[in-house]
């Protein structure tokens, strides 16, 4: 019985000194491992906390800041590995050094028809006045759905993009899928990340430059440079397990090419597509046009008369340099971050062509119209 009671002390006594740290301690605004903002201590207001916002806020900032955060989730991880779970934290553990992103499908399926109907509605008005362009990449577990867990929840990505391609037009729609497909065994994308890599993207502008009538740059006149072959991406931080690192590459044309960029209406110029910054930082993927911004403006010296407006998440990142060989001005909307309209946008930057590019799920997820 004494043995019990010093057992409840001593655990009493460890929450109670959890608690104290964790009260003391000072607030993270950012975490590195999972490149994310942390939920902040929110403000108490009375209405908040009768509607019930308040505490469900106060528990994102409780789990957001939690002493040990980064240590609580590697250990549930080892745990999960152990009892031979193979989907820990909305990720799915396919081997010992690759990972797969779960997805919600059934908010997939629900929100399809509806970003379906938008990519309608701007093809039709787009019809006569600017050449669009849809590239709708499939995320990694399409490609590699084989490797999926037996009996895994699986959206069909194949058939959503048929049926983008029916609404678009062939002549209008790129479709990557089958050139990632055959190339499945290439490095096209990150074994830790979500995102494709520049092979990945690579593959996707030669078919880009020949549905397009141009004659896209050969592998041979790029000078592949390794930036990194450490990086850990968003999938690993979400395990938080020890993985072998990926290798990070950027393609830089053999014929020197010089750039003016203005990031979100800025009158600073930038001279770099590729920040080096970031080579020696968790984030390394923001090394791509300098991560994502709302607006970004890229002026080349091809002075050939041609421009384009790129509506995009962040798997356009590493496609857009290869757009600085064919383009005399590039300009870049990310709606996740630009609360503007994309015809307001085309009234003040006269375009000639628009490219959609998002991964499958973004473009569901985040296109709008």
């Amino acid at each position: 019985m004494k043995k019990n009671v010093a057992y409840i002390i001593l655990f009493g006594c460890i929450l109670v000194f959890i608690a104290v740290a964790d009260l003391w301690k000072e607030e993270k605004h950012f975490s590195e491992s999972e490149n994310r903002i942390l939920a902040q201590k929110p403000t108490f207001h009375i209405k908040q906390f009768i509607e019930g916002n308040f505490r469900e806020e106060y528990e994102e900032y409780v789990s957001d800041q939690f002493l040990y955060r980064d240590t609580w989730i590697l250990l549930k991880t080892y745990a999960d590995i152990a009892f031979a779970k193979k989907e820990i934290n909305g990720v799915y553990l396919v081997s010992s050094d690759t990972l797969l992103e779960k997805h919600d499908v059934k908010m997939l399926e629900e929100k399809s028809e509806e970003k379906l109907e938008q990519l309608k509605e701007l093809s039709k008005w787009c019809d006569g006045k600017y050449d669009l362009s849809v590239i709708l990449v499939p995320t990694a577990d399409e490609v590699y759905k084989d490797k999926l867990p037996k009996y895994a929840p699986h959206f069909d990505q194949e058939n959503f993009l048929n049926e983008a391609e029916q609404i678009v037009g062939s002549t209008h729609f790129i479709n990557v899928e089958e050139i990632l497909k055959e190339r499945k065994r290439a490095y096209i994308y990150y074994r830790t990340d979500h995102h494709w890599t520049t092979l990945g993207a690579f593959y996707a502008y030669q078919v880009w430059g020949e549905k397009k009538g141009v004659e896209p740059l050969s592998l041979d006149k790029f000078t592949r440079e390794t930036i990194s072959e450490d990086f850990l991406g968003t999938l690993q931080s979400k395990v938080n397990i020890p993985m072998k690192p990926d290798k990070m590459e950027i393609f830089i044309p053999k014929v020197e090419q010089k750039y003016s960029i203005y990031y979100d209406f800025t009158d600073e110029v930038e001279s770099r597509l590729y920040e080096k910054k970031y080579f020696n930082r968790k984030d390394k993927y923001s090394a791509f046009l300098n991560g994502n911004h709302a607006f970004i403006e890229i002026q080349t010296e091809n002075h050939n008369g041609k421009n384009v407006m790129v509506v995009k998440d962040s798997y356009a990142n590493c496609f857009i340099p290869f757009l600085t060989s064919h383009y005399e001005d590039i300009y870049v909307v990310d709606f996740r971050y630009y609360r503007g309209n994309l015809q307001d946008l085309l009234e003040e930057y006269e375009v000639d062509d628009i490219l959609v590019l998002y991964n499958v799920v973004h473009f569901i997820e985040e296109f709008r119209y």
